[in-house]
């Protein structure tokens, strides 16, 4: 399925190299991010019940991926890594991490302007709960809007988007 933004080269190695390791310490490899000029890999792992991560998760990831990474060949001198959760605001960017969202509040920014039928309305931004997935939209149905007004947006117009929980969602 398509993405939001596709794994660079590298981002795919690592991927590969990671997916694997943080599996075997019992959780999951939800996304990664490598930023080039500081040389940095952002690992954001879950625990696949509570679907977030402890400390001591991440000090686990951390410690299992230490010999894996000085024995890849393609990994850049001083690495930087990060183990996280992805947090409760999390970054949105493959299908499958909006298919995990059907029912749930997003907000999506997009590149250029969605136009906004029988509203006369143009926005770069909306929020609304995901209603359907497919392979190349999210279709979401807009908060504040008449009639409970469903858009779909094309994978490729989708600047950023992520889980955008209301407060009062958010509890233990």
């Amino acid at each position: 399925m398509p993405a939001v933004r596709e794994y660079t080269d590298i981002e795919q190695r690592f991927s590969d190299l990671c997916k694997d390791v943080v599996e075997g310490v019992g959780l999951n490899l939800y996304d990664l991010e490598y930023i080039t000029p500081d040389k940095t890999l952002r690992l954001f792992v879950e625990n696949s019940e509570s679907q977030t991560a402890t400390i001591p998760e991440c000090s686990s990831v951390d410690r299992a991926l230490s010999e894996h990474i000085e024995g890849a060949n393609f990994i850049p001198e001083g690495l930087v890594l990060e183990v996280s959760s992805p947090g409760v605001y999390r970054g949105l960017r493959l299908a499958h991490h909006f298919e995990r969202c059907l029912g749930k509040r997003i907000m999506v920014m997009v590149n250029g302007k969605i136009e906004i039928p029988n509203v006369k309305k143009n926005t770069k931004r909306v929020i609304g709960t995901v209603s359907a997935v497919t392979e190349s939209n999210v279709s979401i149905t807009l908060e504040d809007e008449p009639s409970n007004l469903v858009i779909a947006i094309d994978f490729d117009n989708i600047k950023k988007a992520n889980l955008e929980p209301k407060w009062e969602d958010i509890k233990e």
